[in-house]
């Protein structure tokens, strides 16, 4: 297998412009106009030279002119095809925080530019059903790690995207897949990012399946991506899909080791050693120029709510988090679709109680999203989105579920305050100047209302009373912009 890039070249001799008069001679143009592209040029430069359709001295010229090739190889012979596949995200936001608690003053609003992601990736095909991709986020030593799971010091495990190898089972119509890739969990966060409409995820899929950040009073991290081995299936002729997953607890894709004594965030006490499953179920069809698909996906996580309260201390295992997710696509043609979903999970001592940074009891969060899109014509769409989020006493920060978004202070204090309650709106225009999917120019408004706000508790006679989340809200407002380039 080999890739061969070329430069076209035309030819502007006068002889050759005369040869142009007869049918032959117009043959001959779109002919050598084209990419030189295989060993057979120089033959049929000489055939044309034979037939008198052009003079030698017109093949000499193209001869000179040609390009050489740049050739790209498969080390191992026994690869068929190789593909590359990158992504390119360019973006611009300008979010605003509106403190609503009395005396408070706003955070400093954010106005940048920044590079979104730059993915990089190969797609192999080795032929009898066996394929490996691995795909890499250059983007990605940009972001600000801290905290384990996908967000820890070791900043080369949020670099990848996908690294998998995969064996096609045509017997059993399905395929089993090794390696590091995102669960089947959360309907807006497993379609890709090239793919995704909105810009930004919703805050729902943020606090459910973004990295978790080593505090328990922060988003979960319960699905994304997760080492492990997958088995995705189709029942022939049936439209139905169904799935399930063995995998580690938590998001990394490197291990780590067991310690004791004392921790530092490099060693991670504990080992993280407890695994998670995954299953799915979905079913497709048509009836006219109507297209739906329902699913309905499971998650659980034995170490899902491993807390590590800071850098230096342990972490807690064996605090599992479940959860069910069902899923609704609705298509007409090829211009209208409505995404919706619904996420809850049970977080074993998830729920804030008390002092500030404890957690003591059962949590059960659970959130919406409803996503409407419209094609106008083929360059031209508009995107909606309505999401809620309930935390049940966890908490979440601005910081944690709004990509850019400034966290508003606790009351009298300086540390980020949480909510127990988002809604967010976000409208959105697309435009695609190719007509095509790989160039997407997208500009959209965003507005989330962030409601009951943490009040600190650090009285013992309080501690029944879960973190006190009954203060002022907090509102986020903005606008985003994205050129998109995918390949």
């Amino acid at each position: 297998m080999e890739i061969k890039i070329m430069n076209s070249n035309t030819l502007t001799s006068a002889r050759f412009r005369r040869g142009l008069l007869s049918g032959a001679g117009l043959v001959a143009f779109l002919i050598l106009t084209t990419p030189l592209a295989s060993a057979q040029d120089k033959a049929t430069l000489d055939l044309l030279v034979k037939r008198g359709v052009i003079s030698q001295a017109d093949a000499d010229d193209v001869s000179k002119t040609a390009a050489t090739p740049v050739m790209v190889t498969a080390k191992d012979a026994t690869v068929k095809g190789l593909k590359l596949e990158g992504l390119i995200q360019t973006q611009f936001d300008a979010i605003t925080t509106a403190d609503k608690a009395a005396g408070a003053s706003n955070p400093p609003s954010t106005d940048q530019f920044f590079i979104r992601r730059a993915y990089l990736g190969a797609l192999a095909d080795l032929g009898n059903g066996w394929t490996g991709e691995i795909v890499f986020d250059f983007s990605a030593g940009l972001k600000n790690p801290g905290g384990y799971q996908g967000n820890g010091s070791n900043a080369s495990q949020n670099s990848f995207e996908k690294v998998i190898i995969t064996k096609k089972l045509e017997d059993f119509y399905g395929a089993v897949t090794a390696g590091y890739q995102k669960v089947n969990f959360t309907q807006e966060e497993y379609t890709s990012s090239a793919a995704v409409k909105p810009i930004e995820r919703s805050v729902v899929s943020n606090f459910f399946d973004t990295a978790y950040k080593g505090d328990s009073s922060r988003r979960l991290g319960f699905a994304n991506r997760h080492n492990g081995i997958f088995w995705d299936g189709k029942l022939p002729n049936t439209g139905f899909s169904y799935g399930v997953a063995v995998s580690t607890g938590i998001q990394n894709s490197i291990a780590y080791g067991p310690s004791s004594g004392a921790t530092t965030s490099a060693t991670y006490t504990g080992g993280l050693n407890r695994l998670g499953t995954w299953a799915y179920v979905s079913y497709a069809g048509k009836a006219g120029d109507f297209g739906y698909k329902a699913g309905l996906n499971f998650g659980y996580s034995a170490d899902g709510n491993s807390i590590q309260a800071s850098a230096t201390s342990p972490l807690t295992q064996a605090n599992s988090v479940w959860g069910y997710n069902p899923v609704l696509s609705l298509t007409y043609g090829k211009s209208a679709q409505l995404d919706a979903e619904f996420i809850q999970t049970l977080v074993t001592n998830g729920r804030q109680k008390g002092t500030v940074g404890t957690a003591t009891e059962l949590a059960s969060p659970f959130g919406f999203t409803i996503t409407p899109s419209y094609k106008i014509n083929d360059n031209w769409e508009v995107v909606g989105r309505y999401s809620y989020l309930n935390t049940d006493g966890r908490g979440t920060a601005i910081s944690d579920v709004v990509n850019n978004g400034a966290d508003a202070p606790i009351p009298a204090g300086t540390a980020a305050a949480t909510f127990n309650d988002v809604q967010s709106f976000y409208l959105e225009l697309n435009w695609y100047p190719l007509g095509g999917s790989s160039v997407k120019f997208a500009h959209g408004y965003e507005f989330d209302q962030f409601d009951n706000r943490s009040i600190a508790i650090t009285s013992a006679a309080n501690g029944s009373v879960p973190y006190g989340l009954t203060g002022p809200r907090a509102n986020v407002s903005g606008v985003r912009a994205r050129l998109s380039l995918a390949f």
